[in-house]
């Protein structure tokens, strides 16, 4: 299949295809093992997109993976729209790399800046310029580092969703019991309205307080031999919290610190700072469960060929066609 994409790219083949070839601003074949196949998608209406609505503003950025038999990723940078309606603005698919098992792991930081870096490039020959404000990702810390080391000078945001999840898995690993346990269920309550608190701190001397009392509180717990155990998973979870999430410069990512601060360099209310990934993560459901799926046939996954050539002559057209005829009837 690959070498359908070599030929469609190539002006001299029989198979050149013009269409395919201007949605492509970087395509790399995999020519060797140790090498990745990578192939970056932005439409002339994605490009605009970008233009009108992430530069000197708001950008999210995430991956997915299972969107064809091969083992690809599939990154996605949305802007959000004057709807509040996420717009797919470039896609990165590259192939995992070799000895990861797990397509998911596949991918690092410095593969994620390569193809940042070309789609910055793009933009720049275009428009002269192009500078997103601002970035939400999940947590991944290589999407983070990838951003930074194109865009210097981007704020960057973590989904509070996301954060809020990654403690909760944390919070129950750590304070165990069954579930009609009352001093398990009491420090779990306890915890889950301390975690309430840290987002909505707009001061880090406040969020350091937070924990610190909470400290105070579960280590006094600890006295009573039936809370011991329940206690002691509190202060474990504390532990957690103050050596990943709490430094200036991450506290700052995902506390309502981060939104205020991001509403005042885009000059916007606080409401309209994007909080969470979920307009993307909405799309990459729409993208597999509708767009993809409605071109398997005896639920096969399509060759990664065939879903690029999807990509750009059906899927991203009918995707801007429905936002235009959105928008259409909306100002009729």
């Amino acid at each position: 299949p690959k070498y359908n994409i070599d030929s469609w790219m190539n002006p001299k083949s029989k198979n050149y295809n013009a269409t395919l070839t201007e949605a492509v601003f970087h395509y790399s074949a995999c020519t060797d093992v140790n090498e990745r196949f990578k192939i970056c998608i932005s439409t002339k209406e994605m490009d605009e997109a970008a233009y009108k609505y992430a530069h000197h503003f708001q950008l999210i950025l995430d991956g997915t993976f299972g969107v064809c038999s091969s083992r690809l990723l599939l990154f996605i940078a949305m802007a959000v729209d004057e709807d509040w309606k996420g717009a797919p603005i470039a896609l990165f698919l590259f192939s995992a790399s070799t000895g990861n098992h797990a397509t998911q792991a596949g991918y690092n930081m410095e593969i994620l800046r390569e193809l940042l870096s070309y789609w910055k490039a793009h933009l720049i020959r275009k428009y002269s310029t192009f500078e997103p404000y601002t970035c939400i990702t999940d947590t991944d810390t290589k999407e983070r580092g990838a951003l930074v080391q194109v865009w210097t000078e981007i704020t960057l945001l973590i989904c509070q969703f996301h954060v809020r999840q990654c403690w909760t898995n944390h919070r129950k690993k750590t304070v165990m019991g069954s579930q009609n346990d009352y001093w398990k269920n009491h420090v779990q309550d306890h915890l889950q309205s301390i975690e309430v608190l840290l987002i909505a701190t707009v001061e880090h001397s406040a969020a350091i307080n937070h924990l610190s009392q909470s400290r105070k509180y579960l280590t006094t717990l600890a006295a009573n031999p039936e809370a011991k155990s329940a206690s002691k998973g509190g202060l474990s979870h504390l532990d957690y919290l103050n050596k990943h999430w709490m430094s200036l410069p991450m506290w700052q990512s995902w506390s309502d610190w981060g939104h205020v601060a991001t509403s005042i360099l885009l000059n916007v209310a606080v409401e309209d700072v994007i909080p969470t990934t979920n307009h993307l993560e909405s799309f990459n459901a729409i993208l597999k469960r509708k767009y993809i799926w409605s071109w398997l046939h005896s639920g096969h996954c399509l060759h990664f060929n065939v879903l690029i050539m999807l990509l750009i002559t059906q899927i991203l057209p009918d995707i801007f066609k429905w936002q235009l005829s959105r928008k259409n009837h909306r100002l009729w």
